[in-house]
């Protein structure tokens, strides 16, 4: 198990659930979307913050990081994108939507591995969690803008 292979599995769970991809990057891959800090003026990888997938549907805008195993700089880095203001401009921008338009932003960590009882996700985060031995996905809810997934789906994965 690869983190390519977490992050091409979310890619094609959110797709088959209506999402739109707007951007996927995983070790080898070249289609990430870079985010930078208002105050910054570098153009690609340089000093931004680069997120596995970016995905949208409707007015929600969902960042998700991807690991075998669970890393909780991961959900750091995703908290810090969707709240710090130095960002909004650049995400915005990225993404194409007008400023004053009504946008929902969702985080998302996938992974194959995670000991939730070590491991406290905050709860405004959705987790994915892949199974390789029964291959299915299950999906855990939590609640903001206007996304609720299921408690547990069954999907292929390719």
């Amino acid at each position: 198990m690869l983190e390519s292979d977490v992050t091409k599995a979310v890619w094609n769970y959110l797709k088959a659930e209506g999402w739109e991809i707007l951007g996927v990057h995983y070790p080898g891959a070249s289609g990430g979307l870079y985010f930078h800090r208002q105050e910054r003026a570098e153009k690609g990888a340089r000093g931004a913050l680069v997120v596995d997938i970016v995905a949208r549907k409707q007015s929600d805008v969902l960042f998700v990081e991807s690991k075998v195993r669970y890393d909780p700089k991961d959900t750091e880095k995703l908290i810090m994108l969707t709240t710090e203001p130095a960002y909004r401009q650049s995400i915005l921008a990225a993404l194409g939507i007008a400023l004053g338009e009504e946008v929902h932003f969702l985080r998302g960590i996938a992974v194959h591995q995670i000991n939730l009882r070590r491991h406290h996700l905050p709860d405004e985060f959705f987790l994915f969690r892949y199974s390789v031995a029964v291959e299915v996905w299950g999906t855990y809810p939590k609640e903001q803008g206007q996304l609720l997934f299921n408690d547990y789906r069954v999907l292929p994965l390719y």
